[in-house]
């Protein structure tokens, strides 16, 4: 049986060869990338690919890789799940649908490692998302203070009152999308989003630079060897 592009990437983030492995989560590179697509400003691939490796971004945390072959794979299943999330997100699509994990012993739904994931997007661009508050659109204001909200709850660094927190705790796998999807259709009357490629992390890169798949290779020895 062929697996899912989702589950392939998984399997890959559980086992990546590092002893000091700061991969990001199946649910998190979800609201990463859910996140990325949103934001206010264009972030390339190049610029958000590495942050996936480790919240620093740095080579140090680049997984290592069998050889060219996967990084190819991983680098192009990472993008097709991107792909899908921006096109979930434009007007009469299939819905988003967020990943999140569950908890088996008691089926609640643990939405906190995609919230991580948002913040991280967040951190890529802080003053962008200043934009948004500045807009007066009164549907993406509140959406984009609600995954605060939803961010700060995770961190446990919350100030509402502790019901308040419960409540949005609770409503959380179902206002998550709301919320992106409210975020993305204001986006997308400012400045519609283009379908990226795997390629499209590599333009403008030398080929002495490091490798923007977050290899830790320099380019010439990994996709720019082709």
């Amino acid at each position: 049986m062929v697996k899912s592009t989702l589950d392939q990437l998984e399997d890959f983030l559980l086992n990546v060869p590092d002893e000091h492995n700061e991969s990001m989560l199946i649910e998190e590179l979800d609201g990463f990338l859910a996140g990325v697509i949103v934001c206010p400003d264009m972030i390339l691939p190049s610029r958000w690919m590495p942050y996936i490796w480790s919240e620093s971004g740095s080579e140090d945390h680049a997984p290592v890789f069998e050889d060219l072959k996967q990084v190819q794979r991983i680098t192009g299943l990472i993008m097709d799940h991107y792909n899908g999330i921006a096109m979930s997100l434009h007007p009469n699509s299939i819905p988003y649908e967020p990943v999140f994990a569950v908890d088996t012993r008691n089926e609640d739904v643990l939405w906190e490692m995609w919230a991580e994931g948002f913040r991280r997007a967040m951190a890529l661009l802080p003053a962008s998302w200043l934009v948004i508050v500045e807009s007066g659109d009164q549907a993406a204001i509140e959406a984009l203070a609600g995954l605060r909200s939803l961010i700060a709850i995770a961190s446990r660094e919350s100030t509402l009152p502790k019901p308040d927190q419960n409540h949005l705790t609770a409503k959380a796998p179902d206002l998550i999308p709301e919320w992106v999807e409210t975020l993305s259709y204001w986006r997308l009357a400012r400045n519609p989003i283009a379908p990226a490629s795997a390629n499209a992390i590599f333009k403008g890169v030398g080929r002495n630079d490091p490798c923007p798949c977050g290899s830790g290779k320099k380019y010439k020895k990994c996709h720019g060897a082709n």
